[in-house]
């Protein structure tokens, strides 16, 4: 994996870019070093983990598992269940 993968998007993307993530809208890049977790995210019981920096965030409510700063809550957002 190239560095610029993983932290050089500010240019392409938004601050405030969301994604689907199961029954919640995240939003798409980690608040520690801003990996993609559309690309390196994988969730388990509810805990989504940044595979580039094994940060893991609580989808129900954002708090990061992985730090007690506020700053690294991740923004989340129950939807309706997916039609898949």
């Amino acid at each position: 994996m190239a560095v610029g993968e993983v932290v050089d998007s500010e240019v392409a993307e938004t601050v405030d870019e969301m994604l689907r993530c199961g029954d919640y809208m995240i939003q798409k890049r980690g608040t520690h070093l801003r990996a993609d977790l559309e690309r390196f995210g994988t969730v388990e019981d509810g805990v989504l983990e940044c595979k580039v920096h094994h940060w893991r965030f609580e989808l129900a409510t954002g708090r990061c598992l992985t730090s007690d700063e506020a700053e690294h809550r991740l923004r989340t957002e129950k939807i309706a269940p997916s039609a898949d």
